[in-house]
């Protein structure tokens, strides 16, 4: 018998990012991130994540939304810095 899957819960408003000098950066990219897949999607399902994302900041991920997530953020067309994109894959695991 196959494990129920568990959602992963996400706060796209703290995602913290460590600078060369060991810095420590705390960005809110829920709404950037949230347009920014509402914008470019044609999936009705990421559409959805999309609003909530925007709507609540912190949302609980599915392994298949976790995938489409990880999908967009590793776009050439994805416009945040580098550093933003490698922590946002890391966090989707």
């Amino acid at each position: 018998m196959k494990k129920a899957e568990k959602p992963m819960l996400i706060d796209f408003r703290k995602i913290t990012v460590t600078d060369l000098e060991g810095k420590e950066l705390v960005f809110d990219l829920s709404k950037s991130l949230a347009n920014h897949v509402y914008q470019t999607t044609g999936d009705l399902g990421m559409l959805e994540v999309a609003q909530q994302i925007y709507k609540a900041g912190e949302i609980e991920l599915t392994e298949q939304v976790k995938t489409g997530l990880k999908e967009v953020v590793s776009s050439p067309q994805f416009p945040f810095l580098a550093i933003v994109k490698k922590r946002l894959l890391e966090v989707l695991g």
